[in-house]
């Protein structure tokens, strides 16, 4: 650790460092028994965050694709109803709910289509928009990375 912390000072992380701690925190995670909100697993998913905001020359579809939440999901039944699943979906419904208040305090409460620019391969706003404020509009996901598309359109067209 106090390797990770004299990089981190430094801004610069080394590949081998960050995947190997990122690796040593999922398999910590995947022991816990719940990852209902509490000090061990809000810290576990803090330290996670905060080693995937570093700046880092990793390309993620590097990773095996089961530590990659969305390919999770894709090889599940009814992945959108298992959406809760993702610690930080919460954040999610409140961030959608911020931004539909937004949309209807200006006159748009119930468009017919929305387009989300970068949404990666799991476009959580969308989901909740679509489930829990919009669901009579259009939802349309962009994203440079083709495969982000792909793994998106999986989980939708179940």
């Amino acid at each position: 650790m106090a390797s990770l912390q004299s990089s981190i000072s430094a801004n610069y992380v080394p590949d081998e460092l960050l995947i190997a701690r990122v690796m040593q925190i999922h398999s910590s995670i995947c022991k816990l028994e719940s990852l209902r909100p509490s000090k061990q697993v809000n810290g576990m998913f803090t330290q996670l965050v905060n080693l995937c905001t570093l700046p880092s020359s990793i390309d993620i579809t590097d990773l095996p694709s089961k530590l990659q939440f969305a390919n999770f999901l894709i090889n599940i039944p009814r992945p959108l109803d298992h959406l809760d699943v993702f610690p930080y979906y919460g954040n999610y419904v409140k961030l959608a709910s911020l931004e539909y208040n937004i949309l209807y305090e200006n006159g748009m409460a119930q468009p017919k289509r929305m387009a989300f620019v970068g949404s990666g391969p799991m476009p959580l706003t969308s989901f909740v928009l679509a489930t829990h404020h919009m669901q009579t509009a259009q939802f349309v996901n962009f994203d440079i990375d083709e495969s982000a598309n792909n793994v998106a359109q999986q989980i939708v067209a179940t």
